[in-house]
């Protein structure tokens, strides 16, 4: 036997234990079947061994034996390269199950659209925060829910923060399907590949019990803000009262000393008629007899009206936002009136 046989048999059998050790190592089915073709290709070798030149002849069968064996290697470095890339791949999917998880499982409403504003996902909370489903928004874009409360001016500026790569935060307005309204915190981000957005994705949080909230208590604390003010102003009226010996100089006297006051800019003095419950006024400082007249008549227009809530309760009438507002600016008319004490006023003279 030469040299050359004898090395291209040993490199043979090597070739077949390395597959054997990768096949055990990987469980690759591609290294069983090199395994198989060095096995063969040793067997041949072995059984023309014989009968085999002693010349260049077999050169070819050892360059064979290199190459098959160099495959063998390259291929278990391609395996191992692939199994990373599998296990890495897990890892991804992994985490992406986990963050697909915590988006459905999420209390605020998420959503994903492209970069015209169509929504193509939609987690499951979106139902709790517009009350539709999330198949329903599907291919339908945010507007679905606008109320109407926010002007084209407010969405223009809203879109082109975002379309230029910012993120925009804020609240928002909006209209569940049941046509209820309620008050939204938003934060809408865009989704850029290679510097252009492509996707926007929006975080939608009920604050309708927060906001509600803090309006009464914002209301609460205006009206605690109007009675102490107003006391400082009964407290300089009761000096001046001293000095008036009459009911018209005492009615005069207050009406001056409310409408001087920086709180007010109105005050008046009514009665009720006996016949027909009209309100009238009889001293009035501030403003003229007509447009007295016409705040009146409006004030009057509301069920129970403030006259006939502080009569009836013989207190300071507070009328709400859904009424007519006691404590409207003057900055709208000389008609308005910032202050409910005028309600006390007509309920001390009817």
């Amino acid at each position: 036997m030469n040299a050359i046989i004898a090395l291209s048999i040993g490199l043979r059998l090597l070739g077949v234990g390395y597959s054997i050790l990768l096949l055990a190592r990987t469980r690759d089915r591609r290294f069983g079947f090199l395994t198989l073709l060095f096995s063969f290709m040793t067997l041949r070798q072995l059984l023309t061994v014989q009968t085999a030149s002693t010349g260049l002849e077999e050169l070819p069968g050892l360059v064979v034996s290199v190459l098959t064996l160099l495959t063998v290697y390259y291929l278990s470095e391609y395996v191992t390269e692939e199994n990373a890339l599998k296990t890495e791949l897990r890892a991804v999917n992994e985490r992406l199950r986990s963050f697909r998880k915590a988006i459905e499982h999420a209390g605020h409403a998420i959503f994903l659209t492209d970069s015209d504003g169509t929504i193509e996902y939609a987690n499951p909370a979106v139902e709790s925060v517009t009350g539709y489903d999330r198949e329903e928004v599907i291919g339908e874009t945010p507007r679905l829910w606008q109320s109407g409360k926010h002007g084209d001016d407010f969405y223009a500026e809203l879109w082109g923060q975002i379309t230029s790569g910012s993120v925009w935060e804020g609240e928002l307005t909006n209209r569940r399907k049941s046509g209820e309204l309620l008050w939204i915190d938003a934060t809408i981000a865009p989704i850029t590949e290679d510097g252009d957005v492509n996707r926007f994705v929006a975080i939608e949080r009920d604050v309708t019990e927060r906001k509600e909230r803090e309006m009464r208590i914002e209301d609460q604390n205006g009206r605690l803000t109007v009675l102490n003010n107003t006391n400082e102003v009964l407290r300089d009226i009761n000096r001046e009262l001293v000095a008036a010996s009459t009911r018209d100089e005492i009615e005069a006297t207050v009406c001056e000393q409310f409408a001087s006051s920086d709180l007010f800019d109105v005050a008046w003095i009514g009665s009720r008629g006996l016949v027909d419950g009209t309100v009238s006024p009889h001293s009035w400082a501030g403003s003229d007899l007509g447009s007295l007249e016409n705040h009146i008549e409006a004030m009057c227009t509301t069920e129970p009206t403030p006259v006939e809530q502080a009569l009836r309760d013989r207190t300071l009438c507070l009328p709400t936002s859904r009424t007519t507002d006691c404590r409207q600016s003057a900055k709208n008319g000389a008609s308005s009136f910032r202050s409910p004490i005028t309600m006390r006023s007509m309920a001390s003279s009817g």
